[in-house]
Parts: C-alpha cells; sequence; structure tokens
C-alpha cells in the first residue's frame, strides 16, 4: 500500500520548479548556475528544464540523493569544478506516502526516509569532501508536529531533518 501511495518531491516537482525559477529571474541571482537533483531520467527532465530558457545556468543531475552517495558526489563534483564554489543547497528531496506504523516493515521505512534523511547527510558529507561550505537550506514539514494518521514514514524523516538542520 505504501508503494502505490508515495509520491516524489523535490528536484522537478512543484516546489522544486518554483523554487529554481525564483533563482533564475532574480536579479540578485544574474548570474548564478543552479544545479538540480532528481530521480527522473535527464531524457526525461529535458522539457521541463527546456521550459525555463536558461541554457548554460542550469543543469540536471539524475541521481537518488538518499541511495547513491558517490553519484551524488561525482554531480556534485563535476558541477563545482573550478568554475564557482557552491554557495546554497536547497534540499527538497522527499518520499510522501501514507501507512501506518504497523503496515511499515523495517525496508519499507527506510525507503520512505531514505531521501529525506540519508539525503541531507549525504548532502552534508559531499561538501565537505568536496571544500565546498555552502547555506543548507532543509525543506521539512509541519507532519513533524502535527502528523495524521498514516504519515509515521513521513514524519520521522521531517523530524530528523529538524534535528539534523539544528546539528548543522
Amino acid at each position: 500500500r505504501l508503494k502505490e501511495a508515495q509520491r516524489s518531491l523535490g528536484g522537478l516537482g512543484a516546489l522544486g520548479r518554483e523554487g529554481v525559477r525564483l533563482l533564475l529571474d532574480d536579479d540578485d541571482c544574474a548570474g548564478c548556475r543552479v544545479l538540480v537533483i532528481g530521480r527522473q531520467s535527464a531524457s526525461d527532465a529535458a522539457a521541463q528544464l527546456a521550459a525555463f530558457g536558461a541554457e548554460g545556468r542550469l543543469t540536471y543531475a539524475s541521481v537518488d540523493l538518499g541511495a547513491d552517495y558517490a553519484a551524488l558526489r561525482d554531480a556534485l563534483g563535476r558541477f563545482c569544478d573550478g568554475v564557482a564554489p557552491l554557495t546554497a543547497c536547497l534540499h527538497l528531496a522527499g518520499t510522501y506516502g501514507r501507512a501506518t506504523a504497523a503496515e511499515l516493515s523495517s525496508d519499507a521505512l527506510a525507503a520512505a526516509t531514505r531521501a529525506k534523511a540519508a539525503g541531507a547527510v549525504h548532502l552534508h558529507r559531499a561538501a565537505i569532501e568536496l571544500e565546498q561550505h555552502p547555506a543548507f537550506v532543509h525543506f521539512g514539514s509541519l507532519a513533524t508536529v502535527y502528523a495524521g494518521t498514516g504519515l509515521a514514514a513521513y514524519a520521522s524523516a521531517n523530524a530528523f531533518l529538524a534535528w539534523f538542520a539544528c546539528w548543522q
């Protein structure tokens, strides 16, 4: 049931697209480059990226943020390589799905929390290894405090993220 209900957030989801649009349209960010990381393939993301009309300023990397640290580090390394430092990291990744705690096996809980929890750790670790010092903005949810029935995994991932942001 959880697998059927899961919805991918971040990357080129609704908040991700709006964040990218705000960065590309802001006069204060006129020279900035944006790297979008998402799980969909680059070919599937191409039409969405083209709609921004920001050729040369917008790069996409198909990476499972929470599961593939090496690919994430490589994508960030290619993006930063001698061009400009990584100044900010907006972490919107997450998986939303409804299932009670009793319905979640340990594997299902890990899969449901991986993008938000492990993704935050992976971004932090990659920045350190690449000697980058970006400002981190982590997007959480009120579900951390006001979770409804069936939001066990989503609420726990967001609770971890709130703790991690404070630690960071």
